[in-house]
């Protein structure tokens, strides 16, 4: 039975129902014939899927179009499928999905993670509008984009660059010139454009007008398996962009950062590399989050990694492999995503976040501000490192006295997912000014809760140093390629010198280097590959994302802590 005709029949359904659909969905969309390779096959499913579009849902409830891309710009697939769900607003919410896919020692890859999954999630949602009786609140639009992957001649332009990189990094450490020469060759791939042109060609065909009813793009990417990811910034699909990445949309990445920290589920803000289709959308100027004219068009993404899961070269490895099958298509992950964009869409079309996630009970740390006549305490409900903080601000009444704080609360004003109370309460209220106080005594119906300072040098010490580190591990993740490269040039040049120092050390080692030269110099590389493999795929990355740790450790230490009677 064609899996898509459950959601006419059994509408609504539970999470875990919905989940088994999406599976079944991926099982039936990685199929081939034996005259066809992997992207032919996925148009043949775009095709069949939009015709059963057409056939049980006639008239104006839908709106379909296939947009072909053109010749310069196809990687893989050469065309994108769009499906509108006309809403009770004219501003829309875009999931973009890619539905090609790309193999690196293959013909073929099944693409079941990436992207079968993306693509299946969003032809759930499409689905749920379709077998709902009222239009959504915003227009929906699916966009399935083709030539998502950078193909062969990305490949080819990608290694060509990395050449030009290390002949730079040579010629800089060895002092020779005519390696930064040749080098220049190279230096051309820099300013080509890789993957994502299927959505970028997209939103090339939109007016301005258009763009700017965009209130929020989501990209959802290769997730069936490993930990959420939730990218904070994004490489760009050239050099350039690798070098200085887009920062994403500070309010969207918010609103899917709570979806995470009310339902418990843990994610991660930084990547190695790698792109997605969002980044085409941040490239443009818009309007974000349907405010203040003149920002980015708000995008976002969401993507599952898990060690070595992205790497064809390391054993294990799945993406862009003819090992992406369904078999390592996972349930929780999607089950994850699926809670996340609910919890988006329900804020982006009603517009009412909850009242209240955290009750006063449930916070731990504590600060105190005063804005014109009227107090606010700013708690957090994170024992450290948790990362699923969720900061509250109270209006609070009382009084203060010998730098001691004893207050009634009243109404939470507001809440969100911040490091740090002073950020958050900047978000609420930029004018606030905290107020210094050693105590802090809260009452509610349903008790007191007890705050007080921790003093002593060397916890104002720790404090300083957690915040410096994680202001650095902050710094190179929004720079993470530049990063890199210094990292790959700093080991090249400090294993040049290593070698000239033992080398040096006596002449029969001289002898044996000159000797067996081409042994050395392959052992010497193959360790620093190894090196810089363990770096960028783990250490490096890791580092990124433990800025929030540093930080919220940071700000725990100079707050108020929770004190128990």
């Amino acid at each position: 039975m064609n899996p898509y005709r459950k959601y006419l029949e059994n509408s609504p359904l539970n999470l875990d129902d919905r989940v088994a659909l999406i599976l079944e969905g991926i099982r039936g969309s990685v199929t081939c014939r034996p005259d066809e390779d992997a992207n032919a096959a996925n148009v043949r499913h775009m095709e069949t899927f939009f015709s059963f579009l057409a056939e049980t849902f006639p008239g104006d409830r839908l709106q379909t179009e296939v947009q072909h891309i053109p010749r310069k710009r196809i990687r893989t697939t050469d065309r994108n499928y769009i499906a509108t769900v006309p809403g009770s607003s004219s501003q829309q919410i875009v999931l973009v999905a890619h539905y090609d896919t790309w193999a690196c020692f293959s013909s073929d890859a099944p693409g079941a993670d990436d992207n079968t999954t993306g693509e299946e999630v969003l032809k759930h949602y499409l689905l749920r509008d379709l077998c709902t009786e009222k239009p959504p609140a915003l227009s929906h639009v699916y966009l399935f984009s083709g030539s998502e992957e950078c193909g062969t001649r990305g490949l080819i332009s990608q290694l060509a660059l990395i050449i030009g990189l290390y002949l730079v990094g040579y010629a800089i450490s060895s002092a020779n010139w005519l390696y930064f020469l040749l080098a220049l060759m190279f230096f051309p791939c820099a300013f080509y454009r890789l993957g994502i042109t299927g959505t970028r060609h997209y939103i090339d065909c939109l007016s301005d007008e258009e763009k700017s009813i965009i209130a929020a793009a989501i990209a959802v990417d290769s997730v069936g398996e490993g930990r959420l990811f939730i990218p904070e910034n994004e490489m760009g699909a050239n050099f350039i962009r690798a070098l200085v990445p887009y920062q994403g949309s500070e309010q969207l990445n918010d609103l899917l950062e709570e979806g995470a920290h009310l339902n418990g589920i843990k994610y991660n803000r930084y990547l190695a590399g790698g792109t997605t289709d969002s980044v085409a959308f941040l490239e443009e100027r818009g309007v974000p989050f349907g405010k203040n004219k003149g920002g980015r068009i708000p995008a976002a993404a969401m993507i599952t990694m898990a060690p070595g899961k992205a790497s064809p070269l390391v054993f294990g490895g799945k993406l862009h492999t003819r090992h992406d099958t369904p078999e390592r298509v996972y349930p929780e992950p999607i089950k994850e995503v699926l809670t996340i964009l609910d919890y988006a869409f329900s804020i982006l079309e009603k517009g009412k976040r909850p009242t209240c996630p955290r009750s006063l009970a449930e916070h731990h740390y504590a600060r105190l501000y005063r804005l014109g006549e009227q107090l606010f305490a700013a708690l957090k409900d994170a024992i450290e490192p948790n990362r699923r903080n969720i900061n509250s601000i109270f209006k609070v009444s009382g009084e203060i006295s010998n730098q001691k704080a004893r207050l009634k609360v009243g109404e939470v004003v507001w809440w969100g997912v911040e490091t740090t109370l002073d950020k958050e309460m900047h978000d609420f209220s930029p004018n606030a000014r905290r107020v210094s106080v050693d105590e802090m005594i809260i009452e509610d119906s349903d008790g007191t809760v007890h705050f007080a300072a921790c003093r002593g040098i060397g916890r104002k010490l720790k404090a300083w140093i957690s915040g410096i580190w994680g202001g650095f591990e902050r710094l190179i993740g929004r720079y993470s390629f530049l990063a890199m490269f210094i990292t790959a040039f700093l080991i090249a040049h400090t294993s040049n010198q290593l070698l000239d120092w033992v080398v040096g050390l006596h002449p029969a080692i001289i002898k044996f280097a000159v000797t067996h030269y081409v042994w050395v110099f392959a052992a010497m590389m193959m360790l620093q590959i190894l090196l810089l493999l363990r770096l960028f795929t783990r250490e490096l990355p890791t580092a990124m994302d433990n800025a929030y740790r540093h930080l919220n450790r940071a700000d725990n230490l100079l707050s108020l802590r929770r004190i128990h009677r």
